[in-house]
């Protein structure tokens, strides 16, 4: 049947009826209809960021999930919908395939809105586990037993990630395969800077120019926070500075393109049995990779975040479970590889965020300035460079501590608060 509902994005993804669940289930676990539906049931629903989730229960006891994405519905749903979920059944076989990640294995999937619940899916094994969401206990006393299961998970999560660092790729962009042969990925390049991260950063630099020369002319403050955003790029791991002239040709890798706690799921003792949600999956530089820590572990730097006062989410507290990630990975590699991003990758992103969102420069470029250099302000800063220029050896001294900040370490840099 179809659904539809032209004043709701999801339209009635969120609605489907058990029944429609229960034949579609049938069809793909019981294509002879040995029970006609006996023992088929619908026994849970969940919703993440962009698809609806229905757990079927078999006669077996086995269980499978159903992936209805959000923008499933007719008039909503199209060709480029329907090429990025074959794709993300694609990428999730490679993984599986490729490495040890524990990502849920797939049975079917369907494009087009033929089918029993009259929307597009992805039936995948039901995976017997919790969200990091619901055992993490953001509102609950943070007791030495909870504090206990919060770094076993964040343990197990970082010796989970390092499944990924066996594959690379030769360029930035998404993964690409020929039909339904999921072992040999190519990748369709982002534009012109595709093999350099750093090329990459700076066509982001020259957008922001361009998107500020419209915004503010050629004002002195323009110039002076596009100065600033400068000295963020040239503290980077791929920046001229930080790069050998002999280097090899540079290599790329996966990330969760959704990391966060709603697709980490965990046992009861708080290990990774899978990470779920693979759209849009797309190859990016080590520093911004794997690695990254998950992100509500860096809800904090987000400029609309706020604390709750809750201590077990203490910007402080945030801080540390970031550093203990980090050293957790360092601990699973030996110090070696794309370990050394784990802790700083949160900060790199906010580099690239402060190039793709201009309104959120000043901010960011404050929360990265403060943390390399304490108890200054980027608004008092601004406006006395914008008056009088900068101070002799002023540039210099916060480009000197911004490579400081984000110099790659294993482990953890106990060395600045961020």
């Amino acid at each position: 049947m179809l659904h539809q509902n032209p004043t709701d994005s999801w339209g009635a993804t969120r609605s489907i009826t058990e029944a429609e669940l229960v034949a579609l289930t049938l069809r793909l676990t019981d294509p002879n209809n040995t029970t006609g539906g006996a023992g088929i049931s619908l026994v849970k629903k969940a919703h993440g960021s962009f698809n609806q989730i229905y757990i079927m229960q078999l006669p077996s006891g086995a269980k499978r999930a159903i992936r209805v994405p959000g923008r499933g519905q007719v008039g909503v749903w199209n060709d480029s919908d329907a090429a990025g979920l074959s794709n993300q059944v694609l990428v999730m076989k490679y993984i599986r395939n490729t490495t040890t990640l524990p990502v849920p294995g797939v049975f079917a999937y369907d494009t087009t809105h033929n089918n029993e619940i009259g929307y597009p899916f992805m039936m995948m094994e039901g995976i017997a586990g919790k969200n990091v969401s619901d055992v993490w206990g953001w509102r609950q006393e943070l007791t030495p037993e909870l504090e206990g299961k919060r770094l076993r998970i964040l343990k197990s999560l970082a010796v989970t990630m390092t499944s990924l660092r066996h594959i690379d790729f030769p360029a930035l962009g998404r993964l690409d395969f020929d039909g339904e042969d999921f072992e040999n990925p190519s990748v369709v390049a982002v534009g012109p800077g595709n093999r350099s991260s750093r090329q990459y950063f700076e066509d982001r630099y020259d957008e922001l120019v361009r998107t500020m020369r419209y915004a503010h002319g050629g004002s002195r403050e323009r110039h002076v926070k596009l100065e600033m955003v400068r000295m963020l790029m040239e503290a980077l791991p791929c920046s001229a500075t930080n790069t050998p002239a002999n280097a090899p040709p540079e290599t790329f890798v996966l990330r969760a393109p959704d990391f966060n706690w709603q697709n980490i799921m965990v046992d009861d003792t708080g290990d990774v049995v899978a990470i779920i949600d693979w759209d849009g999956v797309e190859t990016v530089p080590r520093f911004l990779g794997w690695a990254k820590p998950p992100m509500f572990l860096c809800a904090d730097f987000d400029p609309s975040w706020s604390w709750q006062g809750g201590p077990g989410n203490a910007p402080s507290k945030l801080e540390f479970y970031r550093k203990e990630y980090a050293r957790f990975m360092a601990e699973a590699m030996g110090g070696q590889g794309d370990c050394v991003y784990a802790g700083k990758s949160h900060l790199y992103d906010h580099v690239l965020g402060a190039l793709e969102e201009p309104t959120l420069t000043s901010d960011i470029i404050d929360r990265l300035l403060v943390a390399a250099i304490p108890r200054v302000s980027w608004e008092k800063i601004s406006a006395r460079v914008v008056e009088r220029g900068w101070a002799p050896g002023e540039k210099e001294f916060i480009q000197e501590r911004l490579q400081l900040l984000m110099r790659p370490v294993a482990g953890a840099d106990h060395n600045f608060s961020f």
